[in-house]
């Protein structure tokens, strides 16, 4: 082999075996867990543009681990409905935890100061 080639097979050889070896970088974060995920829950309608919206949209009960639940019921809905959309992402979102008979009950309201007065 000629020593002229030589430093040019080294950076052919170093591209081959980066582009041969690359693998996906792990998920970081919990929104990218959630992410990644929904798109491997192989739904047809779930795709990557609905799955990021969708785990966006109940990041707060991601923070409380509950999104393997909502993506559960996200994978049920969307597979009967064909639709992976914001609707079935918030109607899961709100059936999970503490949150699924409605929440707590609203607080009365103050008292009107203009009734005291007279």
């Amino acid at each position: 082999m000629s020593p002229k080639l030589l430093p040019l097979l080294l950076p052919a050889i170093a591209l081959i075996v980066t582009v041969a070896c690359h693998v996906p970088r792990p998920a970081f974060g919990p929104h990218e867990r959630c992410v990644r995920a929904c798109e491997n829950m192989r739904v047809p309608s779930c795709d990557e543009s609905a799955c990021t919206r969708g785990c966006g949209l109940v990041s707060d009960r991601i923070a409380e681990t509950q999104d393997a639940v909502v993506r559960s019921c996200v994978q049920r809905v969307a597979t009967k409905h064909a639709r992976c959309d914001e609707r079935v992402w918030a109607t899961c979102g709100v059936r999970v935890g503490p949150y699924v008979d409605g929440g707590p009950p609203a607080p009365t309201p103050p008292p009107d100061v203009f009734e005291d007065e007279e």
